[in-house]
């Protein structure tokens, strides 16, 4: 018994994991970018995403320019970008139309909304 509840779990788990990275794949704009503190709107049409089926992605913010590989841990959305240090943000919301998250720069809560393109 304590087998067949495991393997279920493990199974669930995995679908779970699977549907996640199906619906970031695709090329996604920013929509709002919202600065807590200051309820400044950050986003202007300058920014953009593409993560592809293979856990790779790209991405603009302004003038930088990033690559590098994605993974998906529970809420965690993890990018490790080529020659950088991984960025971690807690994904809000996800579905196959919006993916918003949470995430923190110099300590002031940020939060974004994208949607695709």
């Amino acid at each position: 018994m304590k087998k067949a509840i495991l393997i279920f779990t493990l199974i669930s788990v995995m679908s779970c994991a699977s549907e996640k990275y199906e619906l970031i794949t695709g090329e996604w704009k920013c929509e709002k970018w919202m600065i807590k503190k200051t309820g400044k709107n950050n986003c202007k049409n300058n920014v953009f995403f593409t993560f592809n089926s293979d856990k790779t992605y790209e991405s603009t913010i302004g003038q930088l320019n990033q690559k590098g590989k994605f993974e998906i841990l529970g809420s965690q959305l993890i990018c490790y970008p080529e020659n950088a240090l991984k960025i971690g943000v807690k994904v809000n919301e996800l579905t196959k139309h919006t993916l918003n998250f949470t995430m923190s720069r110099s300590g002031e809560e940020e939060t974004i909304t994208l949607v695709r393109k």
